[in-house]
Formats: C-alpha cells, structure tokens, sequence
C-alpha cells in the first residue's frame, strides 16, 4: 500500500507559516494511515494476530537450549553443537519445500501452515523421548522443516485471509504482536528450566505453545468466509434499497 499523496492546503500552509510543528499534518496522516487498528475488529485477523503470538512463545526455545541439554545427556560437546546447524538446514530447505507446495494449484497456504506447525509442535514436545544422539538429530532437521513455514507463508496468509491492500497494515500489526511475544517466550521458558532443573519443561510448554497456535488456526478458513458473507450483507441491502 502506498502512503505517497498529493500536498493538501493543510501541508502547504504549514509549510509556508515556517513554523516548528512536533507532529507535522502529513506525519500525522500517514501514521493514522498505517496504523489502521480496524484490523483488530476482524476475527481473522486475531486469530492470526494471536497464532503468531503462541508460535514466537515457543520459538526460540530449542535454538537456545537443545544444544545444552545435548550436552547435560553426554552427548560430546563438538557434536552437539551442530543441532542448531541443523535446524538452520532443515530450516532453509522447508522454506523453499512450502514455497513450491503452496503455489501449486488448489493447495491451501492455510492448510499447508496448520500441518507443518502441528508438526513442530508435537516434535518439540516428545523431543525428550530419547536423548540419544541420533534422535536429537532427528528432532532438530524436524523442527527446522517444520517451522519453517511460519516465515514462509505468513504474508501469503495475510493475504488470502485478509486481502492484498491490507497486506502493509496487517503484517506491521502482526510483527508488534510477534514481538512481545517472543520478548516473553524465551524467559518464560528459563523460568520454567530453573523451577523444574529439567530443560524437558521448557520443551514442553514451547512444543504446546506452537501447537496450540496451529490449532486455534484450525477453523479460520470458515471464520474468514463467514466474515466475508458478513461483510457483503450491507452492500447488499444498500444495493436493494436503492
């Protein structure tokens, strides 16, 4: 969306009085212009404001501590190290793997999203099934393909859930709402570490976390086409009226 426009006699009278203004009319009308909080009367928009929330809660945890608690498990340090590599592989590899899968004809970027999330979320919970190398290995190239999607296909979500000319607004929305929370997840996640000594906790509450974001996102194809046929009622009685 563009936010460029033609001076208005406001602008240019406030050009010309050579006045200081803090908060100039044109600032003022681009910031109401981006900050469109209508957004937050949309349920579709919650739902996916609240998703990516829960999703960057849980995030971060394992590329903070699956490669001390490899470690704590005995597996060599030198090794261990490279789980977070890994993620970063798989990482690379399910974005271009989503990119391709969601272009294709009659594939769903919403469906696509649920399934992979799901995945990464019940990986990250039955992560400290077995602590053996092999398995740690398995779960960082599973998490890293897993979530890769969340990068991959949130602006094509925003998109085909809430349209291309609020695609500026609504992604800017969703970053702030993704930030808090990931300001909150990664220390929430060491509180619950330091309270249980067990770095297995902090899995547990990130793997639910990401999978609760999925599955609130279970229902909002619907939850979107009921929006819509709300929102063609009134045209249609202002039409008929006429």
């Amino acid at each position: 969306m563009s936010v460029t426009r033609l001076p208005t006699a406001k602008d240019v009278a406030e050009e010309e009085s050579g006045s200081f203004y803090l908060c100039p009319e044109s600032v003022r009308r681009i910031l109401i212009t981006m900050l469109d909080l209508s957004l937050l009367k949309s349920p579709s928009f919650l739902i996916l404001a609240i998703s990516g929330g829960l999703t960057m809660m849980g995030f971060y945890t394992p590329f903070l501590y699956v490669t001390d608690r490899a470690i704590k498990a005995n597996i060599d340090a030198s090794t261990a190290m490279f789980l977070v590599s890994v993620i970063g592989i798989g990482n690379t590899i399910g974005r271009i793997v989503c990119g391709l899968a969601s272009s294709l004809p009659g594939v769903n970027a919403l469906v696509v999203n649920n399934i992979f999330i799901s995945v990464g979320g019940l990986v990250t919970m039955f992560s400290g099934l077995s602590l053996t190398e092999g398995y740690q290995f398995f779960y960082a190239a599973s998490f890293g393909l897993s979530i890769s999607v969340f990068a991959s296909l949130r602006s094509i979500l925003v998109v085909d859930l809430l349209g291309l000319e609020k695609l500026t607004n609504a992604f800017g929305l969703l970053l702030l709402f993704q930030g808090v929370a990931a300001t909150v997840g990664a220390p929430l996640a060491g509180a619950f570490m330091d309270a249980t000594g067990s770095y297995d906790a902090s899995f547990y509450l990130s793997g639910s976390l990401i999978l609760m974001s999925a599955v609130i996102c279970y229902p909002l194809n619907r939850i979107n086409m009921w929006e819509r046929r709300n929102e063609k009622k009134p045209i249609a009685i202002e039409r008929s009226a006429s």
